[in-house]
């Protein structure tokens, strides 16, 4: 008994599972994180490769961010209420 084997439907379909797989690693590899750096402009605008000085301009700035003050409008608490809810 003799089968007949569709080759071209067979590497069609390779093809779409070959684009397929090759969209996935594409979209994992784009969820990649940064894993490091060896340089950062300073807030001086000076680069730094120096690892200790990368660590104190993060330090320096994430200092910085946490403690401003940010402009707002203090009406908007007017209709909050403290307190449990009713």
């Amino acid at each position: 008994m003799h089968t007949y084997t569709n080759t071209r439907g067979i590497n069609r379909n390779f093809c779409r599972l070959g684009s397929i797989f090759g969209i996935a690693k594409q979209m994992v590899k784009e969820r990649q994180d940064i894993m490091g750096s060896d340089h950062l402009k300073g807030v001086s605008g000076k680069v730094t490769v120096d690892e200790k000085r990368i660590k104190d301009s993060w330090k320096e700035y994430t200092v910085k961010l946490m403690n401003e003050e940010n402009e707002w409008d203090h009406r908007i608490l007017d209709g909050v209420k403290e307190g449990p809810a009713d």
